[in-house]
C-alpha cells in the first residue's frame, strides 16, 4: 500500500495492489479521516474538492482503500471568533498576528462578530505553498470567507492588511473596507527604506531575543524597540510588547513576504464598487504620512482621514480610536 501524498493541486490516493491491503481497520479508518479533515476546502480556481472513495471490507482484518480522486486545498488559517453582529475581518500586517487587534477588540465585539486572523506564515497560521504576493494571499482570505460561510464581510487591515483589505474591495467581494496606513502607494525609494527598516528591526531583535523580556519592562526598553512603529511606546503593556516582537523574529513568512511586497504598487486607478476608507496615522514613520496623497489619487472617490498622534500601529497608541474608525467605516450601509 502506497503511503499518503498531500501536495496542492496533485491528485492523491491509497493505492492499492492485486491483493487487498492487509491493514488493521480501525488503522486504515483513522488514515482515512486524517486525509478527509486536511483536504476538505475551496481550490483556487473556484471548485470544491470531490472525493470519490470505495470501502470494500473482506474478510474480517482486511480493508481495500480505494481513494480514487481528490485534491489538496488551500493552507488553514488560524482566528478567533468573538462577537455578534455583521462580520467584520481583522487583517494585521508584515510580521504581526492576529494580537494586534485586542486593544480594540473590547469595543468591536460589542457591535460586530469579529474575526481576527493570522495570515500564512504569521502567528499559528502555515505557510503558503506558494509565492505569498499580496494576489496570493487574498486569494488565500477569498477561500477562508467560503471555509467560514461568510458572504461579503466587512473587513479592516493595517499595513499589509490594508492593502489586502483595499484588494478585497476591489474584487467586490467585501461589503466595506477600512485600510490603516495600507502598503501599496510607496515610491520606489519609500519601499525600500520600509523594508530594509523591517527587515533590521527583526535581525536586531532576534540578535538580542534574551534581553527581551526584560528590556520591555522599562520605557527606555519599549522606546528602542518599537518608536518607528508607535507614536507612544510607552504606553504599549510590556507583555504586549513582548509577544508582538517575538512574532516579528519568529515568523516563518516574514522573509519571503517582505521580499514579495517589497516592489509592489496599487495600479488600478479605477474607483472600488465598495464603500473603503483609508485611515493614515499621522506619526507613522515606517509608511509616510504623504503616501496618503497617492492613495487618494490612485483611487478615486474613496474616503481619507487621518488618526492623530498615533503611529504605523494605531493599534498601540490609540485602540479606541482604532475601533471607532472602523466601525464607523464597516457601518452597514454606509
Amino acid at each position: 500500500m502506497a503511503a499518503l501524498t498531500a501536495n496542492d493541486d496533485w491528485h492523491v490516493g491509497i493505492l492499492v495492489g492485486p491483493h487487498p491491503c492487509e491493514v488493521q481497520p480501525e488503522v486504515a479508518f483513522c488514515q482515512l479521516l486524517k486525509l478527509l479533515t486536511c483536504t476538505y476546502g475551496r481550490l483556487r480556481g473556484g471548485h470544491i474538492a470531490l472525493f470519490h472513495i470505495c470501502l470494500v471490507l473482506v474478510p474480517m482484518r482486511h480493508l481495500t482503500l480505494c481513494f480514487l480522486e481528490g485534491i489538496v486545498p488551500h493552507v488553514p488559517l488560524a482566528i478567533d471568533r468573538t462577537g455578534s453582529g455583521p462580520p467584520l475581518v481583522l487583517i494585521h500586517g508584515l510580521g504581526s498576528s492576529r494580537r494586534v487587534w485586542d486593544g480594540p477588540l473590547e469595543l468591536l465585539q460589542s457591535e460586530r462578530e469579529v474575526i481576527a486572523i493570522d495570515l500564512p506564515g504569521f502567528g499559528d497560521s502555515p505557510v503558503l505553498n506558494t509565492t505569498p504576493t499580496p494576489d496570493a494571499l487574498a486569494d488565500a482570505l477569498e477561500e477562508l470567507f467560503v471555509d467560514l460561510g461568510l458572504t461579503r464581510p466587512a473587513v479592516a487591515g493595517n499595513s499589509l492588511g490594508g492593502l489586502l483589505s483595499l484588494e478585497l474591495a476591489r474584487r467586490g467581494v467585501v461589503s466595506s473596507a477600512v485600510a490603516l496606513s495600507p502598503a501599496g502607494f510607496a515610491t520606489p525609494g519609500e519601499a525600500r527604506f520600509a523594508s530594509i527598516s523591517l527587515a533590521l528591526s527583526r535581525k536586531a531583535a532576534g540578535a538580542i531575543s534574551g534581553l527581551l523580556p526584560k528590556l520591555v519592562q522599562y520605557p527606555a526598553g519599549r522606546i528602542a524597540l518599537t518608536a518607528q512603529l508607535a507614536a507612544h511606546p510607552t504606553r504599549i503593556p510590556p507583555t504586549e510588547m513582548l509577544t508582538a516582537i517575538s512574532g516579528l523574529t519568529d515568523s516563518p513568512g516574514f522573509d519571503a513576504t517582505r521580499k514579495a511586497l517589497f516592489d509592489y504598487v496599487w495600479t488600478s486607478r479605477e474607483p472600488l464598487p465598495v464603500t473603503a476608507t483609508i485611515a493614515w496615522a499621522e506619526r507613522d514613520h515606517l509608511l509616510l504620512p504623504r503616501q496618503a496623497r497617492r492613495a487618494e489619487a490612485w483611487i478615486p472617490g474613496i474616503r481619507s482621514i487621518g488618526l492623530r498622534d498615533c503611529g504605523h500601529v494605531p493599534c498601540w497608541d490609540n485602540p479606541s480610536l482604532v475601533a471607532r474608525t472602523i466601525l464607523e467605516g464597516t457601518a452597514p450601509g454606509s
